[in-house]
């Protein structure tokens, strides 16, 4: 009878810190009002976390892993503004962007459109070139209505001042 002893303690420990690390990775994304992303820029296909099918209300087998799925999603008025479009500019071997941070709508799956802060880091390679984008998405419609809210009271205010003949003071 011969035998082969191999030590595997060493692996065992890497497998069980991977699993640790991606149990990490996947809490941290649940507690995003929003999903994480890994964009492949050359093959155009994304990996996302399921924060997606919470904050635009597809269901995972409607989701496309590319990003041309996304495209179509982006506001037709927003789309020089959107992350896929930024990318593009910023792909130059002469950029020297390192992320890129931009605010935009999306279609929600029941037909409107939900404000989305984007933001990525870019990871290039040795010519510059950008080969991913890893970042996160954020619901940030909220906000947006707030804002916008807070921007027609003060029209209105102002629109008052104007139509006032008398004086005021604070």
């Amino acid at each position: 009878v011969s035998g082969i002893t191999v030590d595997i303690t060493d692996r065992k420990r890497a497998a069980l810190a991977l699993e640790a690390s991606e149990t990490r990775l996947q809490l941290a994304a649940r507690a995003l009002p929003g999903f994480v992303y890994d964009w492949n820029v050359a093959s155009g296909k994304i990996l996302r976390t399921s924060g997606i099918e919470l904050m635009l209300g597809y269901h995972g087998s409607e989701i496309s892993p590319v990003s041309r799925w996304w495209e179509d999603l982006v506001h037709p008025e927003d789309r020089a503004l959107a992350l896929p479009a930024r990318v593009a500019r910023a792909s130059g071997a002469d950029s020297e962007l390192d992320s890129i941070a931009c605010e935009y709508r999306v279609r929600h799956r029941d037909g409107n459109y939900v404000w989305i802060w984007d933001h990525c880091v870019l990871v290039r390679d040795r010519s510059g070139v950008v080969m991913r984008a890893v970042g996160s998405v954020l619901d940030i419609t909220e906000r947006k209505e707030a804002e916008a809210r807070l921007a027609a009271s003060e029209f209105r205010f102002k629109a008052a001042l104007l139509a006032t003949t008398g004086i005021i003071w604070t």
